[in-house]
């Protein structure tokens, strides 16, 4: 990861409200996803209920058996791929919400380096 800023080196800098703009820009974009995904896992458990009610109108009596054939459906397959979708873009987006925190530790860093330093120059 590229760090955005660094004064001490004479650097370009970023401004660091750009970094809170994308930072409070993601958030809306991963809380979407996280809820997203919460559903698609709860559809999942219904998704299977309903194949198993298919499953027992083919004549499938036991559960288990009912099971094995909506878990091995290509219907649930297309189930499992939207939520592995689902969990990738949460994951993604979460990770790219503590990268900008990081990058805003870093400033807070350079920032109180900055104030002592002036402190103990008296500037």
């Amino acid at each position: 990861m590229e760090l955005r800023f660094n004064t001490s080196k004479g650097e370009e800098v970023k401004d660091i409200e750009e970094i809170l703009s994308e930072y409070r820009g993601l958030i809306p974009d991963y809380a979407k996803a996280k809820s997203y995904k919460e559903y698609l896992s709860d559809w999942r458990k219904a998704h299977i209920s309903k194949l198993m009610v298919q499953a027992e109108s083919k004549g499938i009596q036991t559960a288990a058996k009912q099971e094995r054939d909506a878990l091995s459906s290509e219907d649930y397959e297309k189930t499992i791929k939207g939520l592995e979708q689902a969990i990738h873009e949460e994951v993604e987006l979460h990770y790219k919400i503590k990268a900008l925190e990081f990058e805003i530790e870093i400033w807070r860093t350079e920032q109180a380096n900055n104030r002592a330093e002036r402190k103990a120059y008296n500037a």
